[in-house]
């Protein structure tokens, strides 16, 4: 190939080259990935205004209760909301009890997997879901970006 042409291709090459975005949106299991964190980032941030009950606050006659219309995942040990722990547990990570995270959640749920399965069925389903969607948005975003990848 020629000085020439190696120029020219350099110069070509670029804007033949489809922009990123369109990239991601040829992947549609990277694009619901994306979504489904960025989900996760808008229950995080409006934790306050969507979750239905004090993370924190301990209903002692409500202690391990089913799933139904009053807790629509049902309670913990100590009688709070998990729908609201759970709203509340997107934004931490590694915190210190009573404040929500889905790790502190899962493992003080382990205790109670026989009577209230509930308790570690949702932190733990959280977690898996957003562990998942991170490693798909991760691969997508590898592969929109490597150019031996095409």
């Amino acid at each position: 190939m020629s000085d020439a042409a190696a120029v020219t291709d350099a110069i070509v090459a670029p804007t033949r080259r489809p922009h990123l975005v369109r990239r991601v949106l040829r992947r549609p299991v990277a694009l619901t990935a994306t979504l489904v964190v960025v989900a996760f980032v808008v229950i995080a941030l409006g934790a306050p205004y969507w979750a239905p009950y004090d993370p924190i606050k301990t209903d002692y006659r409500a202690i391990r209760k089913a799933p139904s219309a009053v807790h629509l995942l049902g309670t913990d040990e100590v009688g709070r909301d998990v729908l609201s722990r759970l709203i509340w547990g997107a934004r931490a990570a590694r915190q210190q009890a009573p404040a929500p995270s889905w790790g502190s959640m899962l493992n003080a749920a382990q205790r109670y997997l026989s009577q209230a399965p509930w308790i570690a069925l949702y932190p733990g389903l959280m977690i898996f879901i957003v562990v998942m969607a991170l490693n798909v948005v991760g691969d997508g975003l590898r592969d929109a970006l490597d150019p031996r990848v095409r």
